[in-house]
């Protein structure tokens, strides 16, 4: 068990005791955010019973997803490769997967559930469907508190349910402003529909 987590990269290992890398660019409210997120994440891989190693990914992960969520995109576009059909919004994602990789980590499963928490993507794995979910169940979001407790509460045990509600709520968000679907989002909408 502990020469798995050794093995994990120096950064997934700070991060999933609260460190931030010195690049990271996020609010206050943005690292409590990451905070809550973490926590979920925590909580839900114990539940899996996860092991040790795989726990500190998931926190990792819920607590690095926003990175870089403090850089706008006009320099993220400018700094990082970037898909062009990426919208704005969730550049940040993508953004912090490259800037990971770049520092070494090399774990695929994890950078795909950095770079898409915010769209979903149809490779996600466990992981990355984990941090889809407590991405947009923060417990610390205002909007539809009641609705998303009840979410959480389902959770992880109801994952396969829960997933096309909240990925139905995202994207009936984006229609009802009239904003772009990404490509990946159609693609991991089209996998979970079919219960995949």
């Amino acid at each position: 068990m502990g020469k798995q987590y050794d093995r994990l990269h120096p950064l997934i290992r700070d991060a999933a005791r609260g460190g931030l890398p010195d690049w990271a660019a996020m609010s206050s409210q943005r690292v409590a955010h990451a905070e809550r997120v973490a926590r979920l994440m925590r909580k839900w891989a114990r539940a899996h019973g996860l092991r040790k190693s795989d726990r500190a990914r998931w926190s990792a992960a819920g607590f690095l997803h926003d990175a870089l969520k403090g850089v706008s995109p006009p320099r993220l576009r400018k700094e990082f490769d970037l898909a062009r059909d990426c919208p704005d919004p969730v550049l940040h994602g993508p953004a912090c997967a490259v800037r990971l990789e770049e520092e070494g980590i090399d774990d695929k499963p994890f950078l795909r559930a950095v770079a898409h928490h915010t769209t979903g993507h149809p490779k996600l794995d466990l992981l990355g469907q984990s941090l889809y979910l407590a991405d947009y169940l923060d417990p610390g979001r205002r909007s539809g508190r009641a609705r998303r407790q009840r979410l959480r509460s389902r959770l992880p045990d109801e994952m396969d349910d829960v997933l096309p509600i909240v990925a139905a709520a995202k994207i009936g968000t984006l229609l009802e402003g009239r904003l772009q679907i990404p490509k990946v989002t159609v693609e991991f909408w089209t996998r979970i529909a079919q219960g995949r």
